[in-house]
């Protein structure tokens, strides 16, 4: 949870933080992404042949596209918290605490 201040008014965030790409790919992610190509010949290619740069690569992707969907379904109207931010391997989103009555 972090804390945020602007001026006199302050806000909650929930702090999505992933491991380093090194320490959290699987072998089996490709069912969980989809077969895109960025457009980047580059990119492309070090998606395609695995290498090191193409796994940061697909890490960055990844945390990309969830805080993406996060913002469709948000925009949607489901019950998810709002996007705030992504930067690096952070997702911030909208701390929402449940409430037991």
């Amino acid at each position: 949870m972090v804390e945020r201040s602007i001026d006199d008014r302050s806000n909650l965030l929930a702090a999505k933080r992933y491991r380093r790409f090194e320490d959290r790919m699987f072998p089996n992610d490709a069912r969980y992404r989809p077969n895109q190509r960025t457009g980047e010949s580059r990119a492309d290619k070090a998606l395609t042949q695995g290498t090191r740069v193409g796994m940061a690569f697909r890490a960055r992707q990844w945390v990309q596209t969830e805080f993406e969907v996060f913002g469709r379904l948000w925009s949607a109207g489901a019950a998810v918290p709002y996007p705030v931010q992504c930067r690096g391997r952070e997702v911030m989103l909208e701390y929402l605490a449940l409430r037991v009555e």
